[in-house]
């Protein structure tokens, strides 16, 4: 109940001063779904010597209606743009740069097959490692070591 009052109250007092326009119901109609979107990113960040100090390119993001920590937006597709910067410690003043441009983006689990341990297999429905000894290893744990098939590992007893 307090949580619905807070919200309610963040929305009005940022709606007054033009921060949030709509209500909580607009999120739920129009939620922000996986796309590239242009962004704008520094050039040369931290030193900020070249100009312009700041470019556009497009990069993905946005939601993807599942659990935002085992589902992200990413790219499937990007190119390479370049372009002349002006660097004012080169002779000539100018510097070619490169930068990644995302053309294309799609809904992909977080956790890859290359994160799951040896005693593990990867499980693409959910996006996960699962253990494949939930009952006892492959080989004994050593001496004061006890299976934990939470950790899917050989954990020190305490």
């Amino acid at each position: 109940m307090a949580g619905a009052f807070f919200v309610a109250a963040f929305l009005t007092i940022f709606a007054n001063v033009g921060f949030v326009r709509g209500s909580v119901e607009a999120f739920y109609e129009h939620p922000v779904l996986c796309e590239a979107r242009k962004v704008v990113i520094p050039s040369d960040a931290p030193r900020y010597r070249y100009f312009p100090y700041f470019i556009e390119v497009y990069r993905c993001s946005g939601g993807c209606v599942t659990d935002p920590k085992t589902i992200h937006c990413a790219a499937t597709n990007w190119n390479n743009i370049t372009g002349n910067v002006v660097d004012p410690l080169l002779p000539t003043g100018l510097r070619e740069i490169s930068l990644v441009n995302h053309t294309s983006c799609r809904c992909a689990c977080i956790k890859k097959a290359e994160d799951c341990s040896e005693f593990e297999d990867y499980v693409e429905g959910i996006c996960g490692c699962q253990c494949k000894y939930p009952n006892q290893p492959p080989t004994p744990c050593p001496e004061r070591f006890s299976w934990n098939p939470s950790q899917c590992n050989c954990v020190a007893k305490e």
